[in-house]
């Protein structure tokens, strides 16, 4: 009698051991995903120097006392926006509501919801307390400008909110 060859059989690769160090991976590249869109995310953003200005909180109470004290106002004028460059008008005015006049006036503004994207300058003066400032990456909606007004020595801030329309 002649035997039968058996057909040799080969052993299967056992996966089972890879599949948790495949979705560690995965895990971890999904992670370093969202960590990088966070990271590059304008509307997602902390105040910069933020620890500085917290040290500094006995000064920033000195200075609304002294706002208070002068009485000075900052008001949004015209807006004019085109694309996504925007004109803005401020004007600075005193306590009786008279023009101030041969301020140094520096800036900056923010749209509340891109906080990231900042634009700093200063305003120049184009009309007796009237003066004008180019914001760069105008969109519509609520902005935030800090202005901060040097005339003489004196020195005066503040933080005023307004609507930019939709741009043309």
């Amino acid at each position: 009698m002649t035997e039968l060859a058996q057909p040799v059989r080969r052993a299967r690769p056992n996966l089972w051991p890879f599949v948790p160090a495949i979705l560690l991976t995965l895990v971890l590249a999904g992670l370093g995903t969202m960590a990088a869109i966070a990271i590059r995310d304008p509307g997602f953003a902390l105040e910069p120097n933020y620890y500085q200005k917290a040290l500094a909180y006995d000064g920033e109470i000195e200075q609304r006392a002294k706002n208070a004290e002068l009485g000075w106002r900052v008001h949004v004028g015209d807006v004019r926006a085109s694309g996504r460059v925007a004109e803005l008008e401020l004007e600075l005015a005193d306590a009786e509501g008279r023009p101030i006049p041969g301020a140094t006036v520096e800036l900056e503004a923010f749209a509340v919801a891109r906080s990231g994207l900042r634009t700093t300058g200063r305003a120049n003066e184009i009309a007796p307390g009237i003066y004008r400032a180019r914001l760069e990456g105008a969109r519509s909606g609520l902005w935030e400008v800090r202005v901060e007004a040097t005339l003489g020595g004196t020195r005066f801030t503040e933080r005023v909110r307004f609507e930019m329309g939709t741009a043309p």
